[in-house]
């Protein structure tokens, strides 16, 4: 072999040896460059990612309008999903080397724990437009999941409306899909693809040092220009790792501004219940310090009692012996911090990690608070201007009470002045004159329970507690409709017809004429049918309050009239039965559908003239009065003999004795059994009677027979 061909040869070798080592260096390079490019879109994702959770939290919590904070939330879930997709499906993670079996099953959690999350969010994003697209009856729509949840169980609490389980249900369905698709989320956010990164990582790293050496190897045995080639493409991969590290940190920079300029606070903590070091600057704000390692106990709570149940609850949920839903629902959702309100919200990231978010509410407290006291007065001067003619007469009934009282306050209450009062009480509430209604029933609770604790509010005490409410009532009431509403009206009206009769009677007969007596008496009377909006407006708002349904009070009154005293004692006693109506008879919507009866209850009133009285029958359709109940608290009262036997009529008749009832428990509206003694009362002083009659599941019907005309007092 000569020289030639020797050297024809050595450079084919080293032609063959060069292509083997370019192509070695060359598949090297573009393997590292398909793994940064993989990181750099797993490290997007992982941003998008923990986008949508935070946009997920604003639409659980938000108190605002939910339209703005559901497009963005959209848009960050669409691009969760093509940045799961894009990773999951990347070519270069079937050439990642390092333990395949786990990168498989990292892959798989990833698409697994993404395909049920999204699923849930599908059906979470369903739920929410049919609530764009429908209503949920008295709910401040579309506002966040939590703060409709809030007020659904502010309503089925206060008024105990079972009817509105189902609207309950469907918003605490959402709030569970919301909350375990955002868990699911968190968890392969932070485990999966983060160690799916790692891996990646891992991988790059060695792609780079498998590159080098390879590099290397050409460079001993290629030419100089080779080796300079070489030493170039290591200096393009040192650069492309440097930008990519680079790229890394502005997209960790990003997520952590991301949470600085979100408004809301943002901690995490362990079993240790210390505060890691990675939270939001609003953090700082609203505690007014770093906490970096504090106790989130020592933060939230100003006491031992509250701090240790804190940590006793948590627990539960880091040894996993509890339901973390349950845990959260049942820690208060609001504390005090620096004289502020913060709203909190707990969400488990995995087993040893709690994250909570805290929004400062302060303001938007304040102002539920004030738009509260606007409604409410709104509807107490609304209630005044409607029922003025109550309103004067209440203000009557209060001086006669006062003055009842004032006779009793250094003795015992005689019964009629409890009757008084409690009559007083629930014409106060139907005006919705509250703080007089509330200080009347504390009084009337006083004076119950002095007979048996000599610790209890004193008459005297608790008369000065009601006269102040009622003159706090009286001064919000002429502050904003004027003194004339709280000036005693004399005016009498008198139609143009009774007034025409009037002068053709005197101009046809002496002064002494019994005709012209019975006109100026007729012109006196008050119809009867002035108390149907009463009554009415009074029964809808007592079912409300009851959690019941009634559809109205149904009133045949005609054309009848009687005098002012027999009027009052028959609305006296009318606002009595159709109160314990509606608190006995009447039964809640649920109830009276498994009975068979419409949901809505009704309270019938019809008023005849018989041989010159006046009869009027209010009758319900509820589930009549239980006669057994009555005897058995008879027995207890020592009322009758245990051993005698007495027909239903004559038991029935028991509940108008003084201080008899059947309630379990004592109410605003009823229970003291004050009101059927306060109703045969008020009829005995105007010659009147009542009686009654009741079905078992049927109803009750009352019957009222009073006289038209009580006396001839007038002389003309």
């Amino acid at each position: 072999m000569n020289v030639r061909q020797k050297v024809r040869y050595i450079i084919l070798a080293s032609v063959a040896v060069l292509a083997v080592g370019g192509f070695g260096a060359y598949w090297s390079v573009q393997r590292v460059n398909e793994l940064r490019a993989l990181q750099i879109e797993t490290q997007s994702t992982i941003g998008n990612a923990y986008r949508l959770l935070f946009d997920s939290t604003q639409i659980t919590g938000t108190a605002e309008r939910l339209q703005p904070y559901f497009d963005r939330w959209q848009d960050s879930l669409a691009a969760t999903g093509r940045g799961i997709r894009t990773v999951t499906e990347h070519p270069a993670l079937n050439r990642i080397a390092v333990d395949q079996i786990a990168l498989g099953r990292s892959i798989e959690s990833v698409s697994v724990g993404w395909q049920y999350s999204a699923e849930l969010f599908t059906q979470a994003t369903t739920q929410i437009e049919q609530i764009f697209e429908g209503d949920l009856a008295g709910i401040l729509t579309p506002t966040g999941i939590d703060n409709m949840a809030f007020q659904l169980r502010q309503m089925t609490t206060a008024a105990t409306q079972e009817e509105r389980d189902e609207e309950l249900e469907f918003v605490r369905t959402l709030q569970r899909r919301m909350h375990n698709a955002t868990v699911s989320l968190s968890y392969f956010v932070t485990e999966n693809l983060q160690s799916l990164v790692d891996r990646i990582e891992t991988e790059t790293t060695a792609a780079v040092e498998q590159t080098i050496y390879v590099t290397f190897a050409a460079i001993a045995l290629l030419v100089a220009a080779a080796i300079a080639g070489l030493l170039t493409g290591t200096r393009f991969l040192d650069r492309a790792n440097r930008t990519l590290e680079e790229r890394v940190r502005e997209r960790t920079r990003s997520i952590q501004s991301l949470l600085d300029f979100s408004g809301q606070g943002f901690l995490s903590f362990g079993d240790d219940f210390l505060v890691r070091p990675e939270y939001s600057r609003e953090c700082e704000t609203i505690f007014g310090r770093g906490i970096g390692g504090a106790d989130i106990a020592e933060l939230l709570y100003h006491t031992d009692t509250a701090r240790d149940d804190f940590r006793d609850a948590l627990r539960l949920v880091f040894s996993g012996t509890s339901n973390p839903s349950v845990v959260f629902e049942l820690i208060d959702d609001e504390v005090s911090v620096n004289d502020r309100t913060i709203r909190l919200d707990f969400r488990q990231i995995d087993d040893g990690t709690v994250m909570c978010s805290l929004q400062d509410v302060t303001e938007q407290k304040r102002l539920q608070e004030a738009v509260s006291r606007q409604a409410e007065l709104r509807d107490r001067l609304l209630a005044v201007v409607e029922h003025r003619g109550d309103f004067a007469a209440l203000m009557n009934e209060a001086r006669e009470v006062f003055a009842q009282l004032d006779a009793a306050a250094g003795g015992s209450v005689p019964d009629e002045t409890v009757r008084a009062l409690h009559t007083f009480k629930a014409n106060a509430g139907f005006l919705k004159l509250q703080d007089t209604a509330s200080a009347a029933h504390e009084l009337e609770q006083s004076i119950a329970d002095s007979a048996l604790l000599s610790d209890t509010l004193s008459v005297a005490d608790g008369l000065e507690l009601l006269r102040s409410a009622w003159e706090h009532d009286l001064s919000v009431v002429e502050e904003h409709l004027g003194s004339d509403w709280v000036t005693p009206d004399e005016t009498v009206v008198v139609s143009r017809e009774k007034l025409d009769a009037l002068r053709d009677a005197i101009s046809g007969a002496g002064v002494d004429d019994p005709d012209i007596r019975a006109r100026v008496r007729d012109l006196q009377l008050v119809p009867l049918a002035s108390m149907e909006t009463r009554l009415a407006a009074m029964a809808r708002t007592l079912a409300e309050q009851r959690g019941k349904r009634v559809g109205g009070v149904f009133c045949d009154l005609g054309a009848l009239a009687v005098e002012p005293e027999i009027y009052s004692a028959v609305v006296d006693a009318l606002t009595h039965i159709v109160r314990n109506m509606i608190d006995h008879g009447i039964e809640r919507p649920r109830i009276r559908e498994q009975s068979g009866k419409p949901p809505e209850g009704s309270i019938r009133v019809v008023a005849t003239e018989i041989d010159g009285s006046v009869q009027i029958e209010v009758e319900d359709d509820g589930k009549g009065i239980d006669v057994e109940a009555v005897r058995a608290r008879a027995v207890e009262h020592h009322l009758i003999d245990e051993t005698r036997e007495i027909g239903p009529p004559d038991l029935v008749r028991l509940i108008f004795r003084d201080g008899f009832s059947t309630a379990p428990s004592v109410s605003a509206v009823s229970g003291r059994g004050e009101g059927l003694p306060a109703v045969r009362d008020s009829l005995r002083r105007v010659s009147g009677r009542v009686s009654l009659a009741t079905r078992r599941g049927k109803g009750t019907r009352f019957v009222l027979t009073v006289p038209k005309y009580q006396q001839e007092r007038i002389a003309v």
